[in-house]
């Protein structure tokens, strides 16, 4: 007999990319200063409500020192869209991530553009290549100047896909972030 483990999130990061390319950050957690929510939650003992205080105050810490790394090497361009329709998108495992593959006939993927700086670029290249991902320079509907460059599989993937958080219109498929 196993007993069921329960499980909960101590606390959850967002970053998000505003309309002017700004990044806007949030930590959610329990209200600390709610003494009735924070009391009732930790009905045990006062050490946890401490721990869980001090565990949470170090989040934000060290979340604000990725947001602090991500600002200096990563740009956001804009939101954009492939100039091509012959891609596919799919949703990998209900949400962890998308994985576009070319298709014929295919959708135009619409999506973010970002410029990466320094070492990232190597970083992220590696860590796709390493996924079994191959990279391949795309025309997108943004004036740039630099080579546009898209992750794709090298065939349909098998793997546990769906279309649950992915956005059809006009041609155009959207992996919808949950």
């Amino acid at each position: 007999m196993s007993k069921k483990k329960k499980e909960g999130v101590i606390a959850s990061y967002s970053v998000i990319v505003n309309t002017d390319g700004e990044l806007i950050s949030e930590v959610s957690a329990l209200p600390e200063d709610e003494a009735d929510i924070m009391n009732d939650t930790f009905k045990r003992s006062e050490e946890e409500k401490h721990f869980y205080i001090g565990l949470v105050k170090e989040l934000k810490l060290k979340f604000k020192e990725l947001e602090q790394w991500i600002q200096k090497y990563v740009e956001f361009i804009g939101e954009c869209e492939t100039l091509h329709s012959n891609f596919d998108i799919k949703d990998f495992s209900h949400g962890c991530f998308p994985i576009v593959y070319r298709r014929e006939p295919g959708y135009k993927i619409k999506g973010e553009a970002y410029k990466l700086r320094g070492d990232v670029e190597r970083s992220v290249h590696l860590l796709e290549i390493g996924a079994g991902y191959k990279p391949a320079e795309i025309k997108i509907n943004k004036e740039v100047s630099e080579k546009c460059i898209m992750f794709v599989y090298p065939e349909k993937p098998t793997m546990a896909i769906s279309d649950s958080f992915i956005s059809t219109r006009d041609n155009t498929k959207e992996w919808l972030n949950p």
